[in-house]
């Protein structure tokens, strides 16, 4: 990953950084308000700190903990992901590479794998994602034809992220790469970065989030928040960009999470922000795009503070549901016009009391939710009775950060 000079990190504080990760409360930080992160007055948004180099999914995780850039998950459970991954070579799974019968998909995100999952929450089969491209796949989602999608944190450019479209069986049909779009001035493109932490499409178009992004020209950058857009089937276009930073009334935005699209074609996402005038309020809250492709609304749905971390969104019933997960909480929430409405979970915790559902999605009749736990598992939900289970795995012991059956409710 690389970003303008204008915002790197001097020699001095990066050697500082990888040499350990302080536990301190830092301005910019992801972390919820039970954690370590402090309303942070009228302070404007973080300055995110990144890199000029492209650096490995370990040391990016490092960075997350240390709140330097936004991070998909809770502290803790980077930080176990952490611990399982420093002097641990990556794994070579074995497992069919035609679909393998999967039931659903999850994914080993800091080893670039999706896990195809059986009825009994058995590894059946895997896609190296990595070997396109994709790093640090994070969300799964299933659509409508049975296709395979995954947001790559890092795609395949190396300073941006990308919505990535596998076949059934796991062939690579498509990679929408996020970078500098349509509606930016190339002069103003000389360096272009995001991260990406979701994905999502219908028929016309696929869309990637950008928790962050910053363009720069020779002597200026600009920063902001928001998604990327693409004609569904044509990766090579050069995308579109939402900005949605000052569109949400009463809200300053510091980082966009999680997304989805429902059937009417708006856009359900989770931020990280804070409210514009006294109190100042923080830090997670929801909001809809409307007509995102033709004249962009920004509606609040639920204000910051609502979400003590922001997880998954996902439109499930055909996409004319929507529900939003609470990492910190373990619930995930149905929101009906800006009202918060049937809760499933929380989620279960293993002995330790521990647990992170970061994001996942409906089995094809409702009646099941899972997610990936990044602490290593997957958790499933019956709908009827709201009783919740861990599915462990041998294959996803550094981290499952998405989720989806096969086939979904899509």
């Amino acid at each position: 990953m690389r970003l303008s000079m204008a915002t790197a990190i001097s020699v001095a504080l990066a050697a500082t950084l990888f040499a350990g990760c302080s536990s301190s409360s830092q301005q910019g930080s992801t972390l919820p308000s039970s954690s370590v992160s402090q309303p942070m007055g009228k302070s404007g948004p973080p300055h995110w700190q990144i890199p000029t180099r492209k650096i490995s999914p370990l040391e990016l995780l490092k960075l997350q903990i240390a709140g330097k850039v936004p991070g998909p998950g809770m502290r803790g459970a980077l930080k176990r992901q952490l611990q399982r991954l420093e002097g641990k070579s990556r794994p070579q799974y074995h497992f069919r590479n035609d679909g393998g019968g999967a039931k659903a998909w999850s994914d080993d995100t800091d080893f670039g794998y999706l896990i195809g999952l059986s009825k009994k929450f058995t590894s059946v089969s895997d896609i190296n994602v990595e070997s396109n491209g994709c790093f640090d796949p994070i969300t799964v989602k299933i659509d409508h034809s049975h296709n395979i999608w995954t947001a790559c944190e890092e795609g395949p450019a190396g300073d941006a992220g990308a919505a990535q479209e596998y076949s059934s069986t796991g062939t690579l049909m498509s990679s929408y790469n996020v970078g500098c779009p349509s509606n930016i001035s190339p002069s103003q493109c000389y360096e272009f970065f995001s991260e990406t932490f979701d994905q999502f499409e219908n028929s016309s178009n696929v869309f990637a989030t950008m928790t962050y992004y910053e363009n720069c020209g020779v002597s200026t950058c600009d920063e902001g928040y928001g998604f990327e857009y693409w004609p569904n089937g044509s990766p090579s276009s050069q995308p579109t960009l939402i900005n949605v930073n000052g569109l949400i009334p009463g809200v300053d935005v510091f980082g966009i999470y999680y997304a989805d699209i429902d059937s009417s074609g708006n856009i359900w996402f989770d931020y990280e922000g804070e409210d514009s005038t006294y109190p100042y309020t923080c830090c997670f809250g929801i909001a809809e795009v409307q007509n995102p492709t033709t004249s962009p609304t920004v509606v609040s749905i639920a204000p910051p503070g609502t979400l003590d971390f922001a997880g998954g969104v996902y439109t499930s019933n055909g996409s004319s549901r929507v529900w939003a997960t609470d990492q910190e909480l373990r619930t995930t929430t149905e929101w009906t016009g800006g009202v918060a409405g049937t809760v499933i979970g929380p989620t279960a915790t293993d002995i330790e009391g521990l647990g992170d559902p970061i994001a996942g999605g409906f089995n094809s009749t409702d009646t099941k939710a899972g997610f990936g736990d990044a602490y290593g598992w997957a958790d499933a939900c019956t709908i009827a009775t709201n009783i919740c289970k861990v599915h462990p795995s041998a294959d996803m012991p550094d981290g499952s950060e998405g989720f989806a059956y096969q086939p979904s409710d899509k």
